[in-house]
């Protein structure tokens, strides 16, 4: 008799997870997603950009760096804020890769920010400029708060593949700061969104005051400390870029260091899944329901 694998493969994957031994794997910390309890609803990128404002958060040898900002909707603001890194490999990409995600999370009470930093085929740079720019976006909106709206304990980062790296690594990764930067003004997010986050990835080359970076800086996995943030990571099984043993090993390590992470994992869903119309509602909501959960914005309807 022959073997329907498609119809076996999501109970393969759960058993396998439970031989790994970890409450990570099928605990309350993971959901496993298949077609059938996958979230439908509305098309979340018609009209998406709706109301966002253009800022100038940083001017360089390259050219002016903008934040993309969808304030929270009257009457539902939570004094919190989300900054979105979109991804690229460091290479290309734009802000408006989130702006779904930042349109809809706006209506509940959060302030959403889609930050643009500088990227090898636009502005020539390394990647090394990409977490620079992150670090000065982190600044930019601490130091510009009160007009945002915003207390500067209640600001989450979130981020897709590259943008996911940044995400992760933005408040631990020492050095590669701006030096226009007020490096005294602290970089600690209250939460972490990531969409098949690069948690490994190397920042090849050295830091702006010429000296070569240490081994830590190559690899978020490497530089968990104490009091990082609570996590989200949204992956799928079938990433070439971050296999799901990785984002099993980041929440041990996470949760090593006295914080919480929950995995999301959409089976049969490679790299960059979080941008099709099959997945970006589902995606959203359960990012939704995580920063609720923190007390960051309004719980979904």
């Amino acid at each position: 008799m022959k073997i329907n694998n498609s119809f076996l493969r999501p109970y393969i994957l759960l058993w396998l997870f439970t031989l790994m031994g970890s409450d990570l794997a099928l605990g309350q910390s993971t959901t496993f997603i298949t077609s059938k309890n996958l979230i439908s609803g509305e098309d979340l990128k018609k009209n998406s950009a709706r109301g966002v404002e253009k800022i100038v958060y940083k001017n360089t040898a390259q050219g002016e760096l903008k934040v993309h900002i969808f304030h929270a909707a009257p009457n539902t603001i939570q004094n919190s804020a989300l900054i979105l890194f979109h991804g690229g490999g460091f290479n290309s990409g734009s802000p408006q890769q989130f702006y779904p995600q930042a349109r809809y999370l706006a209506d509940f009470g959060i302030t959403v920010i889609c930050a643009e930093y500088r990227i090898k085929n636009k502005h020539k740079t390394s990647r090394q400029y990409s977490v620079m720019d992150a670090k000065s976006v982190m600044r930019w909106v601490y130091q510009n708060a009160d007009e945002l709206n915003i207390s500067v304990d209640r600001i989450a980062v979130g981020g897709g593949s590259a943008g996911g790296y940044l995400a992760s690594a933005v408040g631990i990764i020492e050095g590669f700061d701006d030096p226009e930067d007020d490096t005294s003004i602290p970089i600690s997010p209250a939460a972490l969104v990531l969409y098949n986050p690069g948690l490994q990835l190397s920042l090849k080359g050295r830091n702006h005051n010429g000296q070569a970076k240490d081994l830590k800086n190559e690899s978020t996995l490497l530089s968990i400390t104490d009091n990082y943030p609570p996590s989200l990571v949204l992956i799928g099984t079938e990433d070439w870029l971050t296999p799901v043993s990785k984002v099993k090993h980041f929440c041990y390590l996470v949760k090593e260091a006295g914080s919480d992470c929950k995995m999301a994992i959409y089976d049969q869903q490679e790299h960059g899944f979080f941008n099709s119309k099959r997945n970006l509602y589902d995606t959203t909501i359960r990012s939704h329901q995580f920063l609720a959960d923190q007390g960051l914005v309004l719980p979904p309807k």
